[in-house]
């Protein structure tokens, strides 16, 4: 694990099958596939015109929400390199962007959101529980707040998009007020 400031300077890194930051992989080059697709399925059932985004990665999943008429999307990205990234990204679009280099729980705000996205990555020791708690005190209960389903157990979320690319089956879960185990 790290702390919050070596996972803020870590380097951003691709090897063969993933992309790494100081060796921590955060994300496989194949999810490419699985991870446009939930939020395809995500904007086509939801239509969202906000959201609140939780990882940048490498734009996969928001270049998605832009291709489904987005008017507000803000993207909150601690890593310092991604966070580059993102900014050169954002020039492409003409949309309301906003890219925030920060921690989620450091995010500040008091605006509903048609869609909560979240498909962060855990970086340090108690990292999840910081996470849903502050995001618990910012985020109405009724928000609408999607996730891969790793980031829970079980199959009471509500809602879930489910479907199989190239014989794997993936799930997007989708609930109203969900912030965690915790």
């Amino acid at each position: 694990m790290f702390t919050e400031n070596e996972w803020i300077n870590g380097k951003f890194e691709e090897t063969e099958t993933d992309y790494k930051i100081s060796g921590k992989n955060i994300l496989w080059k194949n999810e490419i596939e699985f991870l446009p697709k939930g939020v395809e399925l995500l904007c086509k059932k939801l239509k969202p015109k906000s959201v609140l985004e939780f990882g940048f990665g490498l734009g996969w999943t928001a270049t998605e929400f832009q291709k489904h008429n987005i008017e507000r999307h803000i993207i909150i990205e601690p890593n310092k390199d991604i966070y580059q990234m993102a900014l050169e990204w954002k020039k492409q679009y003409n949309t309301d962007i906003e890219i925030l280099n920060l921690f989620s729980w450091d995010f500040k705000t008091d605006e509903n959101f048609d869609l909560v996205y979240d498909d962060r990555e855990p970086i340090a020791s108690g990292d999840t529980e910081k996470h849903f708690k502050h995001i618990k005190t910012i985020l109405p209960k009724k928000q609408l707040y999607a996730f891969n389903s790793y980031i829970a157990k079980g199959d009471n979320f509500g809602q879930s998009i489910e479907y199989t690319l190239n014989g794997i089956k993936y799930r997007q879960s989708l609930t109203e007020g969900f912030y965690g185990n915790n």
